[in-house]
């Protein structure tokens, strides 16, 4: 629990540092919701009302997923996932072998993503 929460926050908080006009339009954005919205529900300010942040802060969490790599789950039978193809067509997995996923790698991959994949563009 509290080390992912201290990850997640430790990506928005760098991006936040490291780019000052991004810093300034998230404050912006959400002064601007606080002053439209009644103080007792300040607390519930919904990504309609702060639609940057909410990107701001899934685009840090895209390239600085606090879990990097998803936990591996073990094939007990031979299996061909639902949904999943290589460019052969097939995945076929054996008994014993463990199946992850690098979110990372996924999070950044130019064919998902395209060419900036890496950038950090909450826009």
């Amino acid at each position: 629990g509290n080390d992912s929460t201290a990850a997640a926050l430790t990506a928005v908080l760098y991006h936040l540092a490291a780019d000052a006009a991004r810093q300034e339009r998230v404050r912006d954005e959400v002064n601007t919701a606080l002053a439209t919205t009644d103080a007792a529900r300040a607390a519930e300010l919904s990504p309609a009302h702060t639609p940057y942040l909410c990107a701001f802060i899934k685009e840090a969490l895209r390239l600085k997923p606090p879990f990097p790599t998803l936990v591996a789950r073990f094939a007990h039978t031979p299996v061909a996932p639902d949904g999943f193809a290589l460019a052969n067509g097939a995945v076929h997995v054996a008994p014993g072998v463990a199946i992850s996923v690098d979110a990372r790698r996924v999070n950044t991959d130019a064919a998902v993503w395209g060419d900036d994949a890496a950038d950090f563009r909450p826009e």
